[in-house]
């Protein structure tokens, strides 16, 4: 279900991407398309300039010979209007072929050409009384000549403009031509996306709302079978116990009496029942306590192993007087739990080390404490991913345990060992579910290794908080 909504997520994503990328598509193609409506006015704006040109040029020509021919003086201030506007047009025009190189140089040979034919024009009126009429001619040929270069020249440069306006305004009409059916496509295909994402997103959401929906109906009927296993456990610690205690009792008169009657089987019958009600007894005190960890409702507070442990290994050596247990008190640490749980953990381990001691050795214990880093810990659940631990190893010299069971022997009523004990009373499969439980409810952390008659190792790890 999360991996389903996150790559519907991700595919959400990826149209929105899609969707900015065509945005930016579409925005670069109206840039594009300004780009070329600019182009098609700069070319108008070159062939009009080149006209501006032409015009001051032509009036500069038609005042110089104006006056030559009538000598009047307006035709003198015509000329002189023409022959401040001219270069200014022509830097305009400059400007604005600056980054066309035919046109610039076109444009230079235009400019040295009316520079010579404006000298010629100012020689030709400050000459004039003084010129013989062939002489004049021969200017005003000159004056001609030039004049028809400068128009050669300019009319090149329009019919240049002219073509490459010819040229711009085809690619607009062009571009004008696709752009809309680019648009329409771009948009399709983007509310297409958004649409099948959307639509996607919009399930999946439904399915999870629905999948939540019947998680909190599984909860409540959890939290039902909890208080129902709770009753339970209350009548087992209650109603279960008070006929077990009277089966106990009148079995115990029973086996006094057989016991003097010296009826051999009527006293080994009594004997099974009295042992029969003992271990149910006992296994029925088990699932209580093992209850009461699972529901974990014991007063938090700081604990000092070095006592608890110690007091633990006091009440083991009352068992068994001869074990032998080495343990460094001083690097013990305090941590935080319940002390009557992390009782019940080391009661537990101890007794399981002296109850699966070895016949042909003395019992030996060593326990002792590092600290580690969750990475270092094998075996760690998935969601404890951090953090550092104080870690406790309990190693015995019993008959160990084969490696390949090690699957089932933190399960409540799994037996690795189903041999009669001392105390004539199968093992009842508990006591290191109930270690498990105990660490799962401190936040830390049980296992176990071990080989076949060498003994085995219990690996404890309690969060550093």
């Amino acid at each position: 279900m999360k991996r389903t909504l996150a790559f519907a997520i991700t595919a959400q994503a990826i149209s929105v991407v899609i969707l900015l990328f065509l945005a930016f598509k579409f925005f670069g193609q109206l840039n594009t398309m300004s780009a070329f409506t600019e182009s098609v006015e700069h070319t108008y704006q070159v062939i009009n300039q080149i006209s501006t040109v032409q015009s001051y040029i032509k009036d500069a020509e038609t005042s110089s010979r104006g006056f030559l021919l009538t000598d009047k003086k307006e035709f003198l201030r015509l000329l002189d209007r023409s022959k401040v506007e001219v270069f200014p047009a022509i830097d305009s025009l400059r400007n604005l072929v600056n980054n066309d190189t035919a046109q610039l140089s076109i444009l230079r040979s235009v400019e040295r050409s009316v520079y010579r034919k404006i000298w010629l024009q100012i020689e030709n009126t400050r000459l004039k009384k003084r010129m013989l009429p062939d002489s004049l001619l021969a200017r005003l040929i000159a004056g001609r000549l030039i004049m028809e270069h400068i128009e050669a020249s300019m009319d090149k440069m329009r019919n240049n403009e002219l073509l490459l306006l010819k040229e711009r305004r085809k690619l607009k009409r062009e571009y004008e031509l696709l752009l809309p059916g680019n648009v329409r496509i771009s948009f399709i295909i983007t509310g297409l996306l958004t649409l099948v994402f959307g639509l996607w997103i919009y399930i999946e959401l439904k399915k999870r709302f629905r999948f939540q929906a019947l998680l909190q109906h599984k909860l409540m009927e959890l939290r039902q079978n909890n208080e129902e296993l709770e009753q339970i456990a209350f009548a087992a610690s209650h109603d279960l116990q008070e006929p077990l205690r009277k089966i106990r009792i009148f079995s115990d008169r029973l086996l006094l009496k057989t016991k003097s009657s010296h009826n051999e089987e009527n006293y080994q019958m009594t004997e099974r029942i009295n042992v029969a009600a003992t271990r149910l007894q006992n296994l029925i005190a088990d699932l209580v306590t093992f209850n009461n960890l699972v529901q974990n409702k014991f007063e938090i507070n700081s604990i000092s192993l070095r006592d608890l442990i110690c007091q633990c290994i006091d009440m083991a050596k009352q068992k068994l007087p001869g074990m032998e247990v080495s343990i460094n008190e001083d690097e013990l640490p305090v941590i935080v739990g319940s002390e009557e749980q992390v009782l019940i953990l080391f009661q537990q381990l101890l007794n399981n080390a002296i109850e699966f001691r070895s016949p042909h050795r003395n019992l030996k214990i060593s326990i002792e404490t590092s600290k580690v880093k969750w990475s270092q810990i094998k075996g760690l659940p998935g969601e404890m991913t951090e953090g550092n631990f104080y870690y406790i190893k309990l190693v015995d010299n019993g008959i160990g345990f084969d490696e390949a069971y090690k699957s089932k022997m933190f399960k409540p009523f799994q037996r690795l060992h189903n041999y009669e004990t001392e105390l004539n009373a199968r093992r009842k499969g508990m006591g290191l579910a109930m270690c498990k439980r105990v660490m799962l409810n401190v936040g830390g952390w049980i296992d176990a290794t071990g080989q076949v008659g060498e003994g085995a190792i219990i690996h404890l790890y309690f969060p550093i908080l």
